[in-house]
């Protein structure tokens, strides 16, 4: 058997361990760290091994040195020994790295023909036209709006040039178009690209109330020479007219109140009025058209003024008082017609309001989970306090409270300061205290409200 140096030097380290580890006493305690960081050595007996860093030396070993005499193993005790030892372990495998595959070439487009720039025939091959077709057309149907009308052909209709050119090309040929529409408001008529005509209002959109028809006759022709095989018709209608807004927007009015109706479309107020009926008390009211400079500064008005158009609102007014506390109703009737087009609404448009009753106070109460110290006092009332003739002088609370500070807003009035645990607080609302609609005939008596 033949040994390798490596198992030599097992062999040779396995021997002399074999050998010392026989005759040897074993080494008493453990070294300890004598705290320059070299570990101290009690002297022992036996076989002492000392570890530290090589260094070449020029000096050669001593002569004395004694070396142990040793007995070369039998290979069958080698043999012997390396099997306890068990297989030596595999290196692992080494692999070189994995590189992705590369990517595939891109695709071509179409199929590449081998063939020579000039074809070998010249003489064009005949091709049928095709039927001329209308692939789309809109708008169509009811729709809320219509800012353009616009038909797309499946061949050319002219010849490709310029937006400027093509606009030329349709005022000049606005008597030939291949369209028609009835009722054509003002507008203009121009081509997008070769295959689409487009027809744009002026105005931005095409006029309220009104249902058009729009149509290609049979036989009209392309530029390939194709004709259209049947006609071709559709329509479309815009919305009639109706109620937006109203004014006012909240709240009960006063007997003669002005009446603001907004709608979706233009108006001719003196026509509108013939077809409005007022009724209030079971009856129905006179009134007269009247402007709206009286209300502009009004809140319950001023929101529906700012966000409406002049030209799409009426206001009326009765043309006496109405009753207290009466429901009022303004109803467009139907078939009512607005300013833009002969279509009619096709039912009544009702709104309703609110005369205004007595001014008294509706609820009162002490903070939000029972009276406590710091709570405020609320109170409400069944009409908007007068904001412009409104006093704190004329809400008086006893027993007094410091700083007392008083807030109102619309029917509904606050009382804050420092109020005390386990007190009744009485407060007094002075007969001049009065509502935005003046008290007329609705004077209001001393009233007395507590709180604790």
């Amino acid at each position: 058997m033949k040994l390798t140096p490596n198992r030599h030097l097992i062999l040779f380290l396995l021997s002399l361990g074999l050998v010392f580890s026989a005759c040897g006493p074993k080494a008493s305690t453990p070294p300890e760290d004598s705290g320059n960081g070299r570990l101290e050595l009690e002297k022992v007996t036996g076989l002492v091994f000392e570890l530290s860093e090589g260094q070449l030396s020029a000096t050669p070993r001593s002569a004395g040195t004694k070396v142990v005499d040793t007995t070369p193993l039998s290979e069958a005790r080698v043999e012997e020994i390396l099997a306890r030892l068990g297989d030596a372990p595999v290196a692992p495998k080494t692999e070189d790295f994995a590189l992705r595959t590369d990517s595939l070439a891109p695709p071509r487009k179409g199929q590449r023909l081998q063939d020579s720039f000039k074809p070998a025939s010249t003489t064009a091959p005949t091709v049928e036209p095709a039927a001329l077709l209308v692939t789309r057309a809109a708008p169509q149907g009811d729709v809320p709006l219509a800012p353009k009308l616009s038909i797309t052909f499946s061949q050319p209709m002219v010849a490709l040039t310029s937006h400027s050119e093509a606009s030329k090309l349709t005022a000049s040929r606005s008597k030939t178009l291949p369209v028609t529409l009835t009722p054509e408001p003002p507008g203009t008529w121009r081509w997008v690209g070769t295959r689409t005509l487009v027809f744009a209002p002026d105005g931005g959109r095409f006029p309220m109330a009104t249902r058009y028809t729009a149509g290609v006759a049979k036989g009209t022709q392309s530029a390939l020479t194709s004709g259209l095989e049947a006609d071709y018709t559709w329509s479309f209608a815009t919305p009639t007219l109706q109620v937006e807004t109203t004014a006012p927007a909240y709240g009960p009015t006063d007997q003669r109140p002005i009446l603001l109706l907004t709608f979706n479309q233009r108006v001719d107020v003196n026509t509108l009025a013939k077809t409005l009926r007022l009724e209030a008390a079971g009856k129905t009211w006179a009134f007269d058209v009247v402007d709206t400079d009286s209300v502009a500064t009004d809140d319950r008005y001023q929101w529906v003024l700012q966000n409406s158009q002049a030209d799409r609102r009426i206001a009326i007014r009765p043309n006496e008082d109405l009753p207290l506390e009466a429901s009022i109703s303004l109803t467009l009737q139907e078939g009512s017609q607005s300013a833009e087009g002969p279509l009619p609404t096709p039912n009544d448009q009702t709104s309703f309001f609110q005369v205004h009753g007595a001014f008294e106070i509706t609820e009162h109460h002490c903070g939000y989970e029972g009276c406590r110290p710091w709570d405020s006092f609320e109170l409400s009332f069944t009409n908007p306090i007068d904001a412009e003739n409104f006093d704190p002088k004329l809400v008086t609370i006893e027993p007094k409270i410091p700083h007392p500070q008083i807030y109102f807003y619309n029917n509904n009035l606050s009382i804050y300061g420092a109020t005390a645990g386990r007190t009744t607080y009485t407060v007094t609302l002075d007969p001049k205290l009065k509502d935005r609609f003046g008290c007329d005939r609705r004077s209001l008596e001393q009233e007395d409200r507590r709180f604790g």
